[in-house]
Parts: structure tokens; sequence; C-alpha cells
């Protein structure tokens, strides 16, 4: 198969029916199965770096569906619950939270051998308030950041970015082994809100 692949593309069907129509079947079918496989890897991909969804619905939309998405990707069960929220965030807000959320929901896929996962947003006065919890093995902070600082550091450090770098809010980490995790992300509501 790989031989017949690496041939010019527009010769493969040509070859397969003269030689045996039921291998050309088989191959075309193969390469359909593959190309949908590419297709729907390549939606996720760009859902990924930027959701369009995000403009036109907003975060709290956008958020329940890449959880339902990432729920099923990973054996998880994500939910959300959204409090004294009723006005959208300026675009720079929304995908901020959004590339947290994402962030903290891929360290649980790759860490925490979670089940469960809540998020939970809600506003105190004038700040947000953005909380990850997994119910997962859960991990000694320190002990992490100072023996595996690249592995365990780079999923902090992008939501650092996010929260602390470009809303200027506050990143907390609970944790401790057999107790799950909990990153919370503090921000200050955007002026006019």
């Amino acid at each position: 198969r790989s031989r017949i692949l690496a041939d010019n593309p527009d010769r493969i069907c040509e070859r397969l029916v003269e030689r045996d129509v039921q291998q050309a079947r088989a191959e075309l079918a193969s390469l359909k199965k593959a190309i949908n496989a590419t297709l729907q890897e390549t939606r996720r991909f760009i859902f990924d770096l930027r959701p369009m969804i995000l403009d036109d619905l907003g975060l709290i939309p956008t958020l329940r569906r890449y959880m339902q998405d990432f729920g099923q990707k990973y054996g998880l069960e994500i939910g959300m619950s959204v409090h004294n929220l009723e006005q959208r965030f300026p675009r720079h807000y929304e995908v901020a939270l959004f590339r947290f959320v994402q962030e903290a929901l891929n360290n649980v896929a790759r860490h925490a051998n979670a089940n469960n996962v809540r998020i939970t947003m809600d506003t105190f006065g004038q700040q947000v308030q953005l909380l990850v919890e997994d119910d997962g093995v859960g991990f000694n902070i320190n002990e992490a950041l100072a023996e595996r600082p690249g592995r365990v550091t780079l999923g902090f450090a992008v939501m650092r970015q996010q929260i602390e770098t470009l809303l200027h809010g506050q990143l907390g980490v609970e944790s401790a082994p057999g107790r799950g995790t909990r990153v919370v992300a503090m921000v200050p509501l955007p002026g006019g809100m």
C-alpha cells in the first residue's frame, strides 16, 4: 500500500483499477477514511487556535462547545456553571479566558488521570473568578515545579501569561497528591462593565 501511495496521485486509481478492482475499491475506501480523519483533525486544530464562534456567540457558548468536544475526546465529564454574568467581555478578555480554560483542560488530560472537571465562572465586585477543578491524582506543587520544570510549568506559564500578563489578574493553583487540582484565576472586570 505504501508503495502505491508514494506514486503520482493522479495515476493511483488508474493503475489499481487495471490490476484489481477490489483492491482499488479497498484503497479508495481507505483513502476516503484517511482524508475524513485529517479533515476532522484540521477542523479541531483550527478551532483550538481561534474558535470562530467566540466572536459570534461569545465566551460561554464557545466554552460549552469546547468542553463537550474535549470531554468526548478524553473521556472526561466536564460541567460548567456561570453566575452573575449578563454581559459579554471585550474580545481580548474572551480570547484570554478561553485560552486559560483550554490550557487548564489540556493539563488535566495530560497529567491528572481525572474523571470529572468542574468549571465555575462568577463575578465578585469588580473581579471575575474563573475556577477549573478536577478529581484527579493531584500533585505536590513544590516538588513538581522543582523536579520537572519543562513539562509541568509550561502549561502554568501559558495560563499565567493569559491571566497575569494580558488581563492583569492573579493565578493560583491548589493541589495535593490524591486530592485533585484547583486552578483559579481572578481578573479585574474590564472598564465600563
